[in-house]
């Protein structure tokens, strides 16, 4: 009797667990499930092309051979451009005929361009006839060293032959010292002045040099060097064609004449010589500077 006491008291237990089972909260019998997407590792953004390195430092000029320096006392003739003194004329050593003139401020590139001063001649009888502008710019006996500086433009290379940049001083002693560069078709090279037999003579020298190369409508710096002694001899020392710095070789001789022109004077001249027989030969300076020392 105990036995069965026993065993019915164990069947009773049983469903009363059963019953408190089924009485949990349903979390304490089985782990939650989440709903939310599954979170992706973090990312380290990676940009799509590598930036370009810092732009490089310019490079720095090469500095100007000794002869090209002009020194900080030089005496400048400042920008002669718009000067009044301006004069011009066909000039008689040289075949055919031009009539000359001169105008400022033109601008060959319009008004969006640069000002200059036009050298502009009709011209026959060419080849080779040539336009001569010239002005007398101050008045020093003394220097000796000189920089014959300017921008220059052609409108039509096909028109010019020689453009000739030089000028002139009267020595103490009265005699005129000629000091003459022109760029040259004939020999392609810059070509240089000397005297003999009381008349100037030209050389063709190291530097090659042709208007036919400079282009239709462009501004070239061009810087002339030379230099002289007392009995009027000449050393043309070398010429910077936009910035690229020549030295003449064995390009110097005497130079002077007695032309019993105005004492002390200096005296610049720029000049075109035809390329054809007949047309128009047409140019512009600007920024045209002498310096003396």
């Amino acid at each position: 009797m105990r036995e069965t006491m026993k065993g019915i008291a164990i069947m009773r237990f049983v469903p009363a667990v059963l019953l408190l089972l089924t009485l949990l909260p349903v979390s304490a019998q089985t782990p939650p499930v989440s709903t939310q997407a599954p979170v992706p590792p973090a990312t380290i953004a990676v940009p799509n092309s590598i930036p370009a390195p810092p732009p490089a430092a310019p490079p720095t000029p090469a500095p100007l051979p000794a002869w090209a320096q002009i020194p900080s006392d030089a005496i400048g003739s400042g920008i002669l451009d718009n000067s009044k003194g301006w004069a011009w004329n066909h000039d008689p050593y040289t075949t055919g005929g031009a009539q000359p003139t001169s105008n400022y401020p033109i601008y060959p590139d319009g008004r969006q361009g640069f000002a200059g001063r036009q050298f502009v001649t009709p011209y026959s009888g060419g080849p080779y006839a040539g336009a001569l502008w010239h002005l007398s710019f101050g008045r020093d006996s003394q220097s000796r060293h000189f920089a014959y500086t300017a921008k220059v433009y052609l409108v039509d290379p096909t028109h010019v032959s020689n453009v000739e940049m030089d000028m002139n001083q009267v020595i103490s002693d009265g005699r005129t010292v000629i000091l003459g560069l022109q760029c040259a078709s004939g020999s392609k090279t810059w070509e240089f002045t000397t005297v003999s037999g009381d008349a100037t003579h030209w050389h063709p020298s190291n530097i090659a040099c042709d208007p036919a190369t400079w282009g239709a409508k462009k501004w070239h710096d061009v810087a002339l060097f030379s230099e002289r002694d007392e009995q009027g001899n000449v050393t043309y020392n070398g010429v910077c064609f936009d910035g690229n710095c020549q030295q003449f070789k064995n390009a110097s001789g005497p130079s002077a004449l007695a032309l019993n022109w105005t004492p002390h004077d200096l005296l610049l001249n720029y000049q075109t010589d035809s390329a054809k027989s007949s047309g128009f030969m047409d140019s512009y300076l600007r920024d045209l500077q002498i310096y003396r020392w």
